[in-house]
């Protein structure tokens, strides 16, 4: 029997090398064709290897490709969307989609498309081209603004990829949606590095497997509960911690789930929304006496709805603020006005609000974490705010900011504006400075999705904190990471330095909290006594220094660091940034260089990659390394 059962696998890999063999060749001799002016040629020889083997994504492209070339425009849509049936996001498919509605001269659409293929690559090739095609719509029409959206992805398998389809339809057109009929864990790995919001369409193995990768802390996951999979062993190797929420498919689902999970709600919360029907696909008929039962339900404007409050709920910035209710409360407001601030384009109907207060003392307050409902006219307020006895102080700082009329948004979905006549001069002045460096938070030049990226690293810093354990920021830049650090440990103490004044000013007066020091100093000589501190966190520091300075720069970390200690650096990837010119960057380095520096003082480096999620090891693709250096 194991004889027989090997030489079965034996014929099933070799079918699948015979059928790689042949869709090799056709991939070269069909190429060929489309080269030398044979598309008709080529469309048959790629048309019989698909009656074969359905849905191959690059035979379909390129028979998209050569239906083009034939002027059949609507075949090569039909292959294209073949070649998508499995992961509705691949980039030459979704470009040469994107190209025939060029064609048509629906530009929004096409426009729309060539993003959403540039998501999905890193590409430089890939992207330079999406960046002409788009130069190429600007230029037909001017008016067109190019936005782009939250991404969504939803996983399935076998006959559950179908039951989604008109959710992912219904979706289309305020998310970039994105389905894959998962095969291979792989797929599961790649689609969440892709989307902001993940979707499970079962509780099965899927889940389990995605809601325990590291980047699950990261994203936000909804999980859909049919009800069989409550007779299965699935739910309870789900890590709950990682789910944001659980959608249940009929109210009766609720009761089981209580009686047989009854601990569930205080790992995640619940919503049910009904299975829908699409009227549309159904004709009428008169039936027969007897059980004749379906639900037409309001499901995609439910899913709507959940999405929209999860995006409120759980961006990555949101627990950010380092403020509590009580520091709010002891803020003296006299005479305070708002100084500068921003507004973002969240969706169609939501804006997040951020804005810097400021008093007659020269104390600041750095408001984030507020969302507008445009629908509703309703503004929403994070609990630090919510809960506090100057709640409705600041309600009337964001209806100011709401009813402006000369705040206006930009192209990408942002509108800045300062009301400080002093600070306003002071941008226009070195405007580039704020640009680059000055990333002040709550204002343009820190917006979310910028801002969300430190807060990545300031996370990742938590886990090498201990209660009592004494820190040091350096550069601090304007502190909002070392205030942010200040409450999440008990008993830690932080010294915040920064080479510059204004920093250490604005540091001070915004997050004025008895457990951080501020000073002012310089990285290469330290104003501080020798073996002092357990952890040294400098960002974005290493790149401003003069090369004939960096040795100071480690030589004084070794000296302020307890034996034992780890000063945790982070430096941008000279490799992964070619054509991009800080200006205010002295020298950028690449792998090998700041490895060859680091061997140098410490006994032993441990290395991490990547923006959206902090891996493990050297990428040198990643456009940033962060390096954990230990003291011996």
């Amino acid at each position: 029997m194991m004889a027989e059962g090997l030489s079965k696998q034996m014929t099933s890999e070799e079918a699948k090398q015979k059928i790689e063999d042949i869709r090799s060749k056709v991939r070269d001799l069909s190429g060929r064709l489309i080269n030398i002016g044979k598309p008709a040629e080529a469309v048959q020889m790629l048309e019989k290897f698909s009656s074969k083997v359905p849905g191959d994504p690059d035979i379909c492209s390129m028979t998209a490709v050569a239906y083009i070339m034939t002027g059949n425009i609507d075949k090569a849509e039909e292959a294209i969307y073949r070649g998508l049936a499995g992961d509705t996001v691949q980039f030459d498919l979704l470009y040469n989609l994107a190209y025939i509605y060029e064609m048509k001269n629906e530009l929004l659409k096409a426009a729309d498309l060539y993003m959403k293929a540039a998501s999905g690559t890193d590409d430089v090739t890939k992207k330079n081209l999406v960046k002409e095609a788009l130069d190429r719509i600007k230029a037909s029409d001017s008016s067109i603004v190019f936005r782009e959206k939250e991404k969504i992805v939803f996983f399935a398998k076998g006959d559950n990829c179908n039951l989604i389809d008109n959710v992912v339809k219904a979706l289309s057109n305020e998310y970039w949606t994105r389905k894959i009929s998962v095969t291979d864990c792989k797929q599961i790995e790649e689609g969440m590095e892709w989307a902001d919001i993940c979707w499970f369409e079962s509780c099965d193995k899927l889940l389990v497997y995605g809601c325990r990768l590291p980047l699950a802390r990261l994203k936000k996951i909804i999980c859909r509960l049919h009800g069989y999979e409550l007779y299965t062993d699935y739910p309870g190797y789900v890590d709950w911690r990682n789910v944001d929420k659980l959608v249940l498919a009929a109210r009766h689902i609720e009761n089981t789930l209580k009686n047989d999970w009854p601990d569930i709600s205080d790992k995640v919360g619940t919503t049910v929304i009904g299975n829908g029907v699409d009227v549309e696909k159904f004709a009428f008929k008169e039936q027969n006496k007897g059980f004749n039962i379906a639900t037409i339900g309001q499901q995609a404007t439910s899913i709507k709805r959940l999405l929209r409050d999860l995006s409120l709920k759980n961006k990555a910035y949101t627990d950010f603020s380092p403020y509590t209710s009580g520091y709010i409360d002891r803020f003296d407001f006299s005479d305070t006005t708002v100084a500068i601030g921003e507004k973002e384009r969240i969706s169609t109907n939501y804006q997040s609000i951020s804005f810097i207060l400021k008093n007659s003392r020269e104390k600041r307050l750095v408001i984030t974490d507020i969302m507008y409902d445009k629908q509703s006219n309703c503004v929403i307020l994070p609990e630090y705010i919510r809960i506090s006895k100057n709640r409705d102080r600041i309600m009337d700082y964001c209806r100011q900011i709401i009813s402006d009329p000369s705040i206006k948004f930009n192209e990408h979905g942002i509108a800045g504006f300062v009301y400080d006549d002093r600070l306003a001069e002071d941008i226009r002045g070195n405007y580039s400075a704020y640009i680059w460096e000055r990333g002040i938070p709550a204002t343009e030049f820190m917006p979310d999705a910028v801002f969300s990226k430190i807060i990545r690293r300031y996370r990742f810093v938590m886990d090498f904190i201990s209660e009592n354990c004494s820190m040091l920021e350096a550069a601090s830049g304007f502190g909002y990471g070392a205030a942010y650090l200040a409450g999440r440990q008990k008993g830690i103490r932080i010294t915040a330095i920064d080479i510059a004044e204004e920093n250490i000013r604005f540091g001070k007066s915004s997050y004025d909290f008895e457990n951080i020091e501020w000073l002012q100093g310089d990285v290469t000589k330290l104003p501080l006594a020798s073996g002092g501190y357990d952890i040294y966190v400098s960002f974005e520091t290493l790149e401003h220094l003069p090369v004939d300075s960096v040795g100071s720069y480690f030589t004084e970390a070794l000296r302020v660091l307890k034996n034992g200690g780890k000063m945790i650096l982070s430096t941008p990837n000279k490799k992964a940034r070619a054509g991009i010119n800080n200006p205010f960057h002295v020298k950028e380095y690449t792998f090998s260089e700041l490895d060859n520096i680091l061997r140098k003082y410490f006994d032993s480096v441990d290395y991490y990659s990547g923006q959206h999620e902090i891996k493990p090891g050297a990428d040198e693709t990643a456009k940033g390394f962060i390096a954990v250096c230990h003291k011996a």
